[in-house]
């Protein structure tokens, strides 16, 4: 980029000798002396005197060097901030996916204590003398969940939304309901897999040791996300309605808000998060509890 030059001459005051440096548009001007302070009257420029000069040369190279510093200060910094937002963010997703297996950890650790003081797992639902769901394994395990109090006032012999039981409906422990998932929270993120090949069937608790594949690769809870049941209601995932992808768009299944996957609890006491990518297959091999063969789930 060009300067534009400016013609400057030599000035010399007659009062105290003092010289500057001053523009040729200032010719014939009455002004201070920037030495005395007296009033002086600049002449007309001798030939002599004339000096063509760069005046702001120098302070527009630091000009722009500032400028310059300025643009790398301000980029590093706004790439250290969109550093720290994604770390974050990442660590707000970890905290809510540990948030997670936490709730599932205690469900399942329920589960097995049911277990060991009824010989079996819960039913899926409880059911009148016709054959009529009343509640779910969910409100069967609130005594191992430290609800006591709460199970004591539930009618189990109503069903699950009889004009008594509507009441705590609104009470579900948090337990029952993942840290990102939307919605009520009244509804249940932790669903079984109920299906005569699956550890839950139905109004008939399985014991054990009729579960025949390793405990490590045997999913007995699902969380998810694409199938909304009240947390009291006896509903859960039907063998018939999975297509058995995670996350899948088109049925129910092991689901949730988390990105990347979702979570599973085996009967090992381990919580895995289960890829979008994983194999449907290895998803219903690790519901089946019959085939002996464990189910290749990540670590």
């Amino acid at each position: 980029m060009a300067l534009e030059q400016k013609v400057r001459f030599r000035f010399t005051c007659p009062h105290c000798g003092h010289q500057s440096l001053v523009g040729e548009e200032l010719a014939g001007r009455e002004g201070p002396c920037a030495g005395c302070g007296r009033p002086v009257r600049i002449p007309e420029p001798e030939e002599e005197t004339l000096d063509v000069v760069v005046p702001d040369q120098a302070s527009w190279a630091w000009g722009v060097l500032a400028l310059a510093g300025l643009l790398l200060l301000a980029g590093f910094l706004w790439g250290a901030w969109l550093q720290w937002d994604r770390w974050r963010q990442q660590r707000a997703q970890r905290l809510q996916s540990l948030n997670c297996e936490e709730n599932m950890q205690r469900i399942l650790a329920a589960l097995i204590a049911y277990q060991h003081e009824h010989g079996c797992l819960p039913p899926a639902w409880t059911v009148d003398g016709e054959g009529r769901r009343l509640h779910s394994w969910r409100v069967l395990i609130l005594p191992y969940l430290g609800y006591g109090s709460l199970y004591d006032q539930i009618r189990l012999n109503e069903p699950w939304d009889s004009p008594h039981n509507r009441q705590f409906h609104k009470q579900m422990p948090a337990e029952f309901h993942c840290p990102v998932a939307s919605g009520s929270r009244t509804h249940t993120s932790y669903l079984v897999a109920v299906g005569p090949r699956f550890a839950f069937t139905g109004a008939e608790g399985r014991p054990l040791d009729q579960l025949q594949d390793p405990p490590r690769g045997l999913v007995l809870l699902v969380e998810v996300a694409n199938k909304s049941v009240p947390w009291m209601k006896p509903e859960d995932l039907e063998e018939t309605e999975q297509d058995y992808f995670v996350n899948s768009a088109t049925a129910a299944g092991v689901s949730s808000h988390h990105p990347g996957g979702a979570h599973v609890a085996t009967l090992s006491g381990h919580v895995v998060l289960l890829p979008d990518r994983t194999d449907p297959a290895v998803v219903r091999q690790a519901l089946q509890v019959d085939d002996g063969q464990p189910a290749a789930l990540p670590p």
